[in-house]
This record gives structure tokens, C-alpha cells and sequence, in this order.
């Protein structure tokens, strides 16, 4: 009974995570919105060229962009942990590690899980836990990591992030 429990929680808890993400991005359209005589602002080449960026916001825009720059639109959250053994014998620490949270409820990761890039600063992680970003780089679909081949998961090796909705 209890791991029925267990599941039943983590479905509602998805489900929670989906819906918040949903209604953050529906609002965000009407908060703050430029008014029609507001000056249009210049841009620079490198802020026209990442305009033109794909947004991937669900995991069928993840598998059609592969392998590709794009902006990824999520809900940013991050996890906690003790290593087991850290690299260094006097690391105190924890290690942090992050992932975008699509609208459809695809976890993407910032940078593979088995990769040392995919730690993640405490200050990085207060500041963007539980808000919508956009993550630039190159998204890559469900990859299979070469120390463990039974893992697979999908992640953004990060060029940017971006605070989108406080």
C-alpha cells in the first residue's frame, strides 16, 4: 500500500510541477507586456542571430532538434547530494546538480549527469529554483552514458541561462 502511495504521490507531484509551469507561462504573456509606443529597443547581430534559435518546449521538439542550438523553455530545479566518494578526499560539500523541467514534464538536464560540467553552484541554484528560464546551447535526445549504458537522458550542454518568470 505504501508504494502505491509513494506512486500516487509523485504522479500528483508531476502533475502539480506541470500545471504551475503551464500557468507561469500563460501569465507571463500579460505581465509586463510593452505598451504599443514604448521605442523599439536596437538589437546587436548576436542578439538577431540567437532570436532565430528553435524553442524546444516538449520532448517532441527535443527529438526534432537533436543535436542542435536551441533555446530551451522550462521550469529550472535542482537536486542536493552528499558524494560517496568525491574526488577529493577533503571536500566537505554537496553537489548540485540541475535540470530544466519541459511543459510536457521532460526532465532535460544542464550538461550529462556523469559529467563534471553538470555540477552546479549554490548561487546558481538559489537564484533560479522554482523559476521559468531559457537555456541556450546544444540539446542532445536521450543519450546513453558511457560509464553506466543502462542510463539514458536527455541534456543541454549550457552556453546560457536566462531568468525568464520570477
Amino acid at each position: 500500500m505504501k508504494i502505491q502511495n509513494i506512486y500516487t504521490d509523485i504522479k500528483f507531484n508531476q502533475l502539480a510541477a506541470r500545471l504551475l509551469l503551464l500557468a507561469k507561462l500563460f501569465f507571463s504573456a500579460f505581465v509586463g507586456s510593452p505598451s504599443s509606443h514604448a521605442e523599439i529597443p536596437k538589437i546587436n547581430n548576436i542578439e538577431a542571430i540567437m532570436s532565430k534559435l528553435e524553442i524546444v518546449k516538449n520532448r517532441e521538439d527535443l527529438d526534432h532538434y537533436n543535436g542542435k542550438k536551441v533555446k530551451i523553455v522550462g521550469y529550472y530545479i535542482s537536486q542536493s547530494s552528499k558524494p560517496k566518494f568525491p574526488g577529493n578526499p577533503n571536500f566537505k560539500g554537496v553537489y548540485i546538480k540541475s535540470q530544466i523541467v519541459l511543459e510536457d514534464g521532460t526532465v532535460v538536464h544542464i550538461f550529462p549527469s556523469w559529467n563534471k560540467q553538470s555540477l552546479r553552484s549554490s548561487s546558481e541554484a538559489e537564484k533560479y529554483k522554482g523559476k521559468i528560464v531559457e537555456a541556450i546551447g546544444v540539446a542532445e535526445f536521450e543519450i546513453t552514458s558511457r560509464i553506466n549504458p543502462k542510463r539514458r537522458e536527455s541534456f543541454i550542454n549550457l552556453e546560457e541561462l536566462i531568468l525568464l518568470a520570477p
